[in-house]
């Protein structure tokens, strides 16, 4: 059985929600990643994606020097248990139109899952 153990992506990035888009984006850029979960203290309380960028702050014609990470990124955070199966999260991310959630172990975020790591199962 394939569950999402085996397949996510860790140890997570992160960015605090102070931070401005254009440090997020030059973090994804160096990590070569389309997205960063947002934390909060010690909670992951969103997620920030190369979609939310072009969508949420170049679309809508806003400074992304100004604007913040928090007030762009997605929330609340999409998560999946890491032993529940690959094919149950594909079925989650069909229903809920994203390509990507966090993986969580006893309630505590330990990885991301995204579509492109569906494609190595």
């Amino acid at each position: 059985m394939q569950i999402l153990r085996d397949y996510m992506t860790a140890p997570v990035i992160s960015i605090a929600p102070e931070a401005n888009i254009y440090e997020a984006a030059k973090l994804m850029a160096e990590k070569s990643i389309g997205s960063l979960l947002v934390k909060e203290k010690d909670d992951y309380t969103g997620m920030i994606t190369r979609s939310d960028i072009i969508n949420r702050v170049l679309g809508e014609g806003k400074d992304p020097g100004e604007m913040t990470v928090g007030e762009a990124c997605t929330r609340p955070l999409l998560t999946m248990d890491y032993l529940l199966t690959v094919d149950e999260t594909r079925d989650k991310l069909m229903r809920k139109n994203v390509k990507r959630l966090a993986v969580t172990e006893q309630g505590k975020v330990v990885g991301i899952f995204t579509y492109k790591d569906l494609m190595k199962t």
